[in-house]
Order: C-alpha cells, then structure tokens, then sequence
C-alpha cells in the first residue's frame, strides 16, 4: 500500500514539473524569429558583396603601392632617370596629339560615290558619301585600336571635326570631295575586321555606296597642321 502511494505521490509531483515547465516557457517572451531560406539567401549574397567590395579595396591598396614601390625605385636612380621617363611619357603624349608624322602597318581605306545609272524617281542621296558615313568608319577603326588615323592626309586628333558642305565633306576646316582615302595605323587584322566583317558598318555601307579596304606592312600618316590652342579647356592645378 505505502508502494502504490509513493509512486502515485512520484507521478503527481512529475506531471506537476512538467506542467509548470511548460507554463514557464510559455511565459517568456519569443526571443528567435523565424529564418527562411529567403533570409539565408540574401545573407549571403550580402556578405559576398561586402567581400567583394573588401578585396577591390586591397586590390586598390596594393597597386597604389606597387606605384609608390617603382616611383621611390625611380628616384633612388638620380633626377636624370626621371626626367628621362617623363621626356619619353611626354613624347608618347605628342604623338597622340598629332605633332609628328608617324609610321606603321595598317589599313587604306577607300569611300566613293555609287556611279551606278538609277531611274528618275532614285534618291541618289543614297549613293553618296555623307560626313556621318565617314564618322562612324573612323569610330569602328578607334574600337578596333587604330593609334593613327588620317582623312585625305588630314590628320584627325580630338578637336577634328567632320562636317557635311554642300557636295564636299570638310575635315579639320579642309574641303575634300570624292574619294575619301582614310589611312589607320595598328593592328592591320583587327582593323580590316572592324569595317568588312559581316554586321559592321562598312560591310553595309559598300552594299550601298562604294568602300573598298586593304591591309599594307606600312603606311605614313602626316602630323596634324590644325589649331593647337585651347580656348575654353583650362588645365586644374592640384594647388587650385
């Protein structure tokens, strides 16, 4: 009899505990919320940004570094190694800007009007040359790397313009008319590819008008003979 009492007394005081466990924890307030995979997924993507942007930042670091390394290397060397490397950056600088004839492997291209006989009712606009044909030529030739480019021996550099007059097409403030020879300097593969390659400009263009294109070992293209001055573009000094 005592047995069954002391287990009776065992269970009432187990169901007892467990009864205020689970009051207890139903108390207290929620201190976890809910993770989805959503969430997981944009954690992650945050924290790969975040090391992204962490290794540009040291990317960044060490080539400032590599740069300080050779300057201070440089200097070690004597002012004469430094000026030496500033003349040659310098000299790089006017070849880009036109001061000097230059030579190398390129291209010659040649653009004319469509003599083709065409009915009364033709546009014959259509068979002309226009400035913007010559425009966009000259933009394929720079993304292709063109170092040098030349219009009838004119020389083009930032301030070149190409502008429609009337029957002519005038370049650096030069009339030229029919045919237009542009002359391009750099890699003669990828040149050639830039304006007959299937899709380009010029592989429609000589459907239309006449464009004609061959790769030389080497080619001369004159110094630009233009206005050097800048009126308006000022130079910020780092003092300023």
């Amino acid at each position: 009899m005592n047995k069954i009492i002391k287990k009776t007394t065992l269970l009432l005081l187990a169901g007892f505990v467990s009864f205020s466990t689970v009051m207890q924890i139903k108390s207290k307030p929620e201190k976890y919320t809910h993770v989805t995979f959503e969430t997981i997924k944009n954690a992650v993507n945050e924290l790969g940004a975040i090391k992204q942007e962490n290794q540009a930042l040291l990317d960044m670091e060490n080539l400032n570094k590599a740069r300080l390394e050779q300057l201070i290397e440089a200097s070690k060397k004597g002012s004469d190694n430094l000026i030496k490397n500033y003349k040659a950056e310098i000299e790089e600088r006017k070849i880009e800007l036109g001061y000097y004839d230059v030579k190398g492997p390129g291209i010659i291209i040649k653009m004319y009007d469509n003599d083709i006989i065409r009915p009364d009712w033709y546009d014959v606009n259509f068979d002309v040359v226009h400035d913007g044909d010559i425009q966009i030529i000259i933009n394929d030739l720079r993304l292709a790397g063109a170092e040098a480019i030349s219009v009838n021996d004119e020389r083009l550099t930032s301030k070149s313009g190409i502008q429609c007059g009337g029957p002519t097409i005038w370049v650096n403030d030069v009339a030229m008319a029919t045919p237009f020879y542009i002359k391009a300097i750099g890699d003669p593969n990828k040149l050639y590819a830039s304006v007959t390659a299937p899709n380009t400009y010029g592989d429609s263009l000589k459907e239309i008008v006449g464009l004609e294109a061959s790769v030389v070992d080497e080619i001369t293209i004159k110094a630009y003979s233009g206005d050097r001055n800048f009126k308006y573009a000022k130079p910020i000094k780092e003092d300023s």
